[in-house]
């Protein structure tokens, strides 16, 4: 097969990777992802992402289904890349406003899948030895002040990030039994 290559640049004003789907002739899915790391001096985001994702899918069966598996990390001229398999599942959409942020309605949809991927990595991690000291309110609050200090929001954003807040609130006082951090933190990632 021919492979065609569909590029598409995330966010090129916000954030370091440029992300291609690759597709076989006539496919509708995508066959696997490439992730070039824009910055040549932070090579080693590459290799952070391959044993963060190994050691996850490492973990069981619910990281088997639901993280990618990398099929190739390194560098190719002055770029790290990652070459990894497309998990399979309804993809989130995300459609954007007039200034490149994700509308609200969308991120109402997908954040609370978002929450039920974390709560059932929290399930999945639960028995695990390395627990994290912190709990998830405490980590969760944490994050989304962070990003509401540097973000400049909108009102509605800020409306969005209060309701956010009020069901973190919600939420048990459970210790955090696995921690992974977004490096690219910006605000197309967050809403």
């Amino acid at each position: 097969h021919r492979a065609l290559l569909y590029q598409q640049p995330i966010f090129v004003d916000e954030g370091g990777t440029l992300t291609l789907l690759v597709f076989a002739d006539g496919a509708r899915q995508p066959w696997c992802v490439v992730k070039a790391h824009r910055n040549p001096e932070q090579r080693d985001l590459a290799d952070s992402e391959r044993r963060l994702l190994d050691g996850l899918v490492a973990r069981g069966e619910f990281f088997r289904r639901s993280v990618p598996h990398v099929w190739f990390s390194g560098q190719v001229g002055d770029v790290a890349v990652v070459v990894q398999s497309v998990v399979e599942g309804t993809m989130m959409r995300a459609r954007l406003n007039e200034d490149d942020t994700p509308e609200l309605p969308t991120a109402h949809v997908n954040v609370p899948l978002a929450l039920q991927w974390l709560i059932e990595c929290h399930r999945a991690t639960r028995q695990d030895g390395g627990v994290h000291g912190q709990d998830w309110r405490v980590l969760a609050r944490g994050l989304i002040d962070e990003f509401a200090a540097i973000a400049g929001l909108s009102a509605d954003e800020e409306v969005h990030l209060g309701e956010l807040r009020a069901e973190i609130d919600s939420w048990s006082a459970d210790a955090v039994p696995l921690c992974v951090r977004h490096g690219d933190f910006c605000c197309h990632n967050i809403l």
